[in-house]
């Protein structure tokens, strides 16, 4: 199915049926020769769109990423429009009828994504750090940033650990002053002074 060949034998219902699912969007991003759409409706149905050498080129090339998730846009983008338009007819999304939004749409959505370096328009890629960024303080200061966006505990911890480095070095700026022979009131307040004195 990945170079469009529909004579080879497959069981479409069976493959959806393992993957748990009525529509299946496949395709070889290696050989890029295009994408294979299969649907488990009433009638089983399975269609190849075929991606230009232009758009075969850059994949091949390197500009792979996000390629796949192009096409699923794509497949959401014919679904969105069908759906508006009422033309989904009992469960059967994918037809002889429906088949050229599909593939004008998953074409389109590819060939722009296949333009960018990365996913993202105008994002770029690269698996290879610089030497600074290769240090263990950086190693350290990025597992630190993606523990605080999975877990927000772990700012509230670092919120209370910066209130106590604070509230110390405020005390030691007062015990530096008074050494020197400069006197500070403080208000006489002990939940006030019982942080700082700790």
């Amino acid at each position: 199915m990945e170079t469009g060949d529909r004579t080879a034998p497959f069981d479409i219902k069976k493959i959806c049926r393992l993957l748990k699912t009525e529509h299946v969007l496949c395709c070889n991003v290696q050989l890029s020769r295009g994408f294979a759409l299969l649907a488990a409706g009433p009638e089983p149905y399975a269609c190849f769109f075929a991606t230009t050498d232009e758009v075969r080129s850059r994949v091949q090339h390197g500009n792979s990423a996000g390629v796949v998730d192009g096409a699923l846009a794509g497949f959401i983008q014919s679904y969105a429009h069908l759906a508006a338009k009422g033309r989904i007819e009992s469960g059967r999304l994918l037809n002889d009828g429906t088949q050229r939004t599909f593939s004008t749409n998953i074409a389109d959505f590819v060939e722009h994504v296949s333009q960018s370096e990365g996913a993202t328009a105008g994002s770029v890629i690269s698996f290879e750090e610089e030497a600074k960024q290769q240090s263990g303080f950086l190693k350290v200061w990025r597992l630190t940033k993606i523990a605080f966006d999975v877990l927000p505990v772990f700012k509230y911890l670092l919120s209370i650990a910066a209130a106590i480095i604070a509230l110390w070095l405020i005390d030691l700026a007062i015990d530096v002053l008074r050494y020197f022979g400069y006197a500070i009131d403080l208000p006489e307040k002990t939940w006030l002074l019982m942080p700082l004195r700790r």
